[in-house]
């Protein structure tokens, strides 16, 4: 009985076999589009955010942090365009089985840059309003935002 419910979700090739990256939505172009459009345009948003940090001369701590947020951003939103682009183009899950591996990679070290990110600005606001900030340094925020990537990516 769960065979034929469960059945109506597994789409059959052909040759009658299961083909694992063929599922879910039907008409497959049309979200990948969706996702490369959105995906780029946050990577622009993210890339324009972290130029106008580093180009600030008067940046405090709290731009460094966020602009370790937007690193986490456009790291992720780069990496998820990029395979759907290469899927649109090639009109299926373009890369199998390691593609997706190293797609959940990039998606959990970017979450946990972003995480670390929030966590540190917040961390920092807190600070601030406790007048203790002042010891925090800008060099010491960059330091901890290459960090925090290391430790995402290890």
């Amino acid at each position: 009985m769960l065979f034929v419910f469960f059945s109506s979700f597994l789409d059959m090739d052909t040759n009658g076999t299961f083909d694992q990256w063929s599922i879910g939505t039907e008409y497959k172009p049309a979200i990948w589009g969706y996702y490369i459009f959105f995906n780029y345009f946050g990577v622009f948003l993210c890339g324009t955010l972290m130029f106008s940090v580093f180009r600030n001369p008067r940046k405090t701590s709290v731009d460094i942090l966020i602009g370790a947020l937007c690193s986490g951003c456009l790291w992720m939103s780069l990496t998820c365009g990029s395979q759907c682009l290469a899927n649109l183009v090639h009109n299926y899950f373009y890369g199998g089985d390691i593609a997706c591996k190293l797609e959940a990679f990039f998606h959990v070290s970017a979450i946990l840059v972003q995480f670390f990110s929030v966590a540190a600005i917040s961390i920092r606001s807190y600070l601030g309003n406790q007048h203790i900030a002042n010891l925090l340094r800008q060099n010491t925020h960059l330091f901890v935002c290459t960090q925090r990537w290391f430790v995402s990516m290890s």
